[in-house]
């Protein structure tokens, strides 16, 4: 039986799922986390571009501050943002590879690519 394409997606979309919801929050900066939910949004950014090596990490904001703001202790749409980022990280990394691949190659790489350094 040859999967097609679809088939593929679904099936890496649910390994991801599967992998992913209830290993909580990936982050060694939960302390900071926590002060971000005990404070308001503006002393949250405040306190966090005051250490300069936070300043130079823009991501972080969004996937860290403003989603403690937004999910507080509701650690399921955590578990939802990382299973979209995952997934859009494959999908990119997947239409960057078909330049240079076939396509069943190019899904394989871009799982691969994403899921190794994740799980390290």
């Amino acid at each position: 039986m040859i999967l097609s394409k679809n088939h593929i997606s679904i099936i890496i979309l649910l390994f991801i799922s599967y992998c992913s919801i209830g290993t909580g929050i990936h982050t060694d900066d939960y302390i900071f986390l926590a002060d971000a939910i005990n404070n308001n949004f503006n002393q949250s950014i405040n306190s966090w571009f005051a250490n300069r090596y936070y300043f130079l990490s823009a991501p972080n904001i969004f996937f860290q501050i403003i989603q403690a703001h937004l999910f507080h202790d509701n650690y399921f749409l955590y578990d939802i943002i990382k299973i979209l980022v995952i997934c859009l990280s494959i999908y990119f990394v997947y239409l960057f590879s078909t330049i240079y691949m076939n396509s069943a190659k190019s899904i394989l790489f871009s799982f691969c690519f994403v899921i190794y350094p994740i799980n390290e």
